[in-house]
């Protein structure tokens, strides 16, 4: 199973332990992992803030939301994401290059 299934199945079943911010911080969690996943990207600065591998980051530092992912083993699954998502060319800068 990959890690987008994995995710979505906690959605609703096991994140009912999550707090109400916890539960909001997992959507979002979910909203940007898939906005990492087909390059959705609203600047080409990939250093910005609103790049949505900034935000995974941003929200993997809630303890709420590291100790509930480390729990259901998918922690360390999505830093891998993440971080192997950061070697590859962004859509941005394939266009730079076509420039």
């Amino acid at each position: 199973m990959d890690i987008f299934t994995k995710l979505l199945i906690l959605e609703g079943n096991e994140t009912n332990s999550l707090s109400k911010n916890g539960e909001n911080l997992y959507s979002y969690l979910l909203i940007d992992l898939f906005k990492s996943k087909y390059d959705i990207r609203y600047c080409t600065n990939d250093n910005c803030s609103c790049q949505p591998e900034t935000r995974i980051r941003e929200i993997l530092e809630d303890e709420e939301i590291k100790g509930f992912l480390m729990r259901e083993r998918m922690f360390d699954k999505i830093i891998k994401y993440i971080n192997d998502r950061n070697m590859k060319i962004t859509v941005f800068d394939k266009y730079k290059e076509v420039l």
